[in-house]
């Protein structure tokens, strides 16, 4: 069986700088649902999450611009940073 990739749109001016994370428990977060290929860019959906993912809101071309760990006293906080390259239809399979 051949598999094609999934066609790339452009961004639209708002999803230039596009906001992800959560507060209590509630947002949006990027999930991945592919493999990298060989440029290690990836696709990941955008998800509405309430604890858990609720409702998909957008798919996502990236590449993994960062990562960083911050330990405190009582917390651990996480960061990964994406680089937004394109965008692709949401796949409900």
């Amino acid at each position: 069986m051949l598999l094609t990739a999934d066609p790339l749109d452009p961004l639209a001016h708002d999803e230039d700088s596009t906001e992800l994370g959560t507060y209590n428990a509630i947002g949006t977060m990027l999930l991945h649902n592919s493999r990298a290929d060989e440029s290690g860019g990836f696709f990941a959906t955008c998800w509405f999450m309430v604890i858990l993912p609720v409702v998909p809101l957008r798919r996502y071309y990236v590449r993994q611009a960062g990562y960083g760990d911050e330990s405190g006293l009582f917390s651990v906080k996480t960061t990964t940073n994406y680089e937004i390259v394109g965008r692709s239809r949401v796949r409900w399979t």
